[in-house]
C-alpha cells in the first residue's frame, strides 16, 4: 500500500462537508492507502479541528470521532526541518511528510503547495485530481471507497 499525504485544509474539509469532494478523496485514501501523518501535521490538524467556529458544521464528538479514525489509521514519521521549499514555510511539513513517507502523492487545495506540481516525483493534486485521475488507478480500479 501506497502512503498518501493530505494537507490540514483537505482533512478538515473532509470532516465537516459530508458527501463533499475532499471527503470522498479522504476516504479512498483511507481505503485503499495508508495516510501519512507526522505529530506536527496531526497536532495541527486536532488544534484547527476542534476550535468552536467548526461546532456548526459538525458536532465536537463527531471531529473527535474523526480525529481518533485518522489517528488510528495513519502511519507517523518523524519529520525534520529542512530547506525552505514552498512560498508559504508552514506548508513545507506536508513536504518534508511526504518525501520522508516516500509517499505517492499529496494531496491539496492549497495553492502555495499546488504551484510547485511535485516534489521529488511526488505529484502535488487536488482531491478532483485525485479522484478523477487514471494516474491513481490501483489494481484495476481507481484509488477509492465505498
Amino acid at each position: 500500500m501506497a502512503f498518501v499525504v493530505a494537507d490540514t485544509n483537505v482533512l478538515i474539509s473532509a470532516a465537516t462537508h459530508e458527501g463533499s469532494v475532499p471527503n470522498r478523496a479522504i476516504a479512498r485514501v483511507l481505503r485503499d492507502h495508508i495516510l501519512a501523518q507526522s505529530d506536527e501535521t496531526f497536532g495541527e490538524l486536532r488544534r484547527v479541528l476542534l476550535t468552536p467556529k467548526f461546532e456548526s458544521a459538525a458536532p465536537r464528538p463527531a471531529r473527535l470521532r474523526f480525529l481518533e479514525r485518522i489517528r488510528h489509521l495513519s502511519a507517523f514519521f518523524s519529520i525534520e526541518a529542512g530547506l525552505p521549499i514552498a512560498r508559504d514555510p508552514d506548508d513545507d511539513v506536508f513536504l518534508h511528510l511526504a518525501l520522508a513517507a516516500r509517499a505517492s502523492v499529496i494531496i491539496s487545495g492549497d495553492r502555495d503547495l499546488l504551484v510547485l506540481g511535485e516534489i521529488s516525483g511526488i505529484p502535488i493534486v487536488t482531491p478532483s485530481y485525485f479522484l478523477k485521475s487514471e494516474r491513481f488507478v490501483r489494481r484495476g480500479r481507481r484509488i477509492g471507497c465505498r
